[in-house]
């Protein structure tokens, strides 16, 4: 997967123990605005991708701590370099 790729990379370029600052805007839910969200996400390419899926694939690529911070809207997601 390309993304994946792109993680690698970014785990690569940072020194260990520097923090990464990411984000999504695909959340959950039934409401207009959630479902908005994830169709936005979907056609901007990249398909939808939720702050579980982004959090497991930081940790594939090397990233701890990774965690997503509590936010309406776009939810941004923390993680350090290992």
């Amino acid at each position: 997967d390309a993304i994946d790729a792109v993680w690698r990379a970014t785990a690569r370029a940072l020194v260990p123990g520097a923090w990464l600052t990411t984000g999504t805007i695909a959340v959950d839910g039934a409401e207009a605005p959630a479902a908005i969200a994830r169709f936005r996400s979907a056609i901007w390419g990249g398909g939808v991708r939720r702050a579980p899926d982004v959090i497991a694939a930081l940790e594939r690529a090397g990233f701890r701590d990774a965690r997503a911070m509590p936010s309406p809207g776009m939810v941004p997601i923390l993680a350090r370099r290992g």
